[in-house]
């Protein structure tokens, strides 16, 4: 197994979006704690970056900062952790999954030293972006997210944007696919989903929703003669799996066993098979603090959720035709919606739809 971390940098978060799954929209951020809790707890990310490098047999291992904003993190704490990985003998690779609004010049000439590969959040052009996606004073986010983005492009970095496709936004895949055509930055897109924190039904989707959305925005890009100006990988890896399946290639919602690839730690040494469940005890596998991380993803917590796909092929997922692609979906969506993570996703029914659609498409070009 090779398993790639997503590092939690902190819960906080400068923004107030209306989804948020990590419960930053009601949090008040403060700098000076947030930092300080980070240093404090700096030899623990160390040590565990430590071991999942030699989990992974010293090969080329990409860590994923994440968060809340993992920017509140400052200047000198992001210099001082490169500068202490790039020291070591190993091939790390590093990508942030970010809200796009705290850039500064200095934060991206550090990042672009280290090759950082960056993740924005954005739901489409300004008029629907700024319905869901709103900073803690109630203001819009988009006009500070799109000059950072053109930052980023002016600084040649690799960047791209995920987009969260919710109530608000999922009639206009055109306009969506049209912004970010413009832009000329690839985006991926993921439906919203329920957490622990409940988020409100006006912003949720109905599997159906997100299919027809799905289905729209993969034809314009299909359809475009220059959708080579706007390569989509995620739509590109749906094609080849039609050709050659590959486990887990789309992404991790379509993995057997993602918790085999993924696992999110938090700064105390905390760990769980992913960003969506950080903090649910019921798949806390353990501290690093107590135990190696090799120990760690042999115990029975792990064990059981990498049985998952074996129990859902012989049942709920004995007789469909589209299995062996998608694998019964996220986990972490059938925990949050069915109370039961061993059932198959909430969006079961719409990645049917669009497999089905995205087959259908392929076929009749051929």
């Amino acid at each position: 197994m090779h398993i790639t971390p997503i590092i939690q940098m902190t819960d906080n978060c400068n923004m107030a979006c209306k989804y948020c799954y990590v419960g930053a929209n009601n949090q008040t951020d403060n700098n000076i704690s947030i930092n300080k809790s980070f240093k404090s707890n700096y030899h623990t990310l160390l040590q565990f970056v430590d071991q999942v490098v030699e989990y992974n047999n010293y090969t080329s291992t990409r860590l994923i900062f994440h968060g809340g904003e993992p920017l509140l993190i400052n200047l000198h704490n992001w210099e001082m952790l490169l500068t202490d990985l790039e020291k070591r003998n190993s091939e790390l690779k590093f990508s942030i999954q970010t809200n796009g609004t705290l850039f500064s010049n200095p934060i991206l000439k550090l990042f672009k030293k280290y090759n950082m590969e960056i993740g924005i959040s954005l739901d489409g052009p300004e008029f629907l972006n700024d319905k869901t996606r709103l900073l803690k004073n109630g203001g819009g986010s988009f006009k500070n997210i799109f000059k950072n983005i053109e930052k980023i492009i002016d600084s040649k970095m690799n960047c791209g944007v995920l987009v969260t496709v919710n109530k608000k936004n999922y009639k206009y895949a055109k306009e969506i696919y049209n912004f970010f055509f413009k832009l000329k930055i690839p985006f991926t897109v993921r439906p919203i989903f329920q957490t622990k924190f409940s988020v409100p039904d006006e912003y949720l989707l109905l599997p159906e929703e997100y299919a027809i959305f799905y289905c729209e925005i993969f034809d314009l890009w299909f359809d475009d003669n220059d959708s080579d100006t706007l390569l989509n990988q995620e739509f590109a890896s749906m094609i080849a799996q039609f050709i050659k399946p590959i486990e887990g290639l789309v992404s991790c919602n379509f993995s057997k066993k993602c918790n085999e690839h993924f696992i999110s730690f938090d700064l105390k040494g905390n760990l769980y098979p992913c960003n969506r469940l950080l903090g649910e005890n019921e798949f806390h596998y353990g501290n690093i603090t107590e135990n190696s991380l090799k120990n760690i993803l042999c115990n029975a917590s792990f064990e059981k959720l990498s049985n998952r796909w074996e129990n859902l092929s012989k049942t709920l997922c004995a007789d469909c035709d589209v299995a062996d692609y998608c694998y019964g979906g996220c986990p972490a969506s059938s925990f949050y919606y069915h109370n039961n993570y061993l059932t198959k996703d909430y969006y079961c029914s719409a990645y049917k739809k669009i497999l089905h659609h995205i087959h259908n498409k392929v076929q009749s070009t051929l």
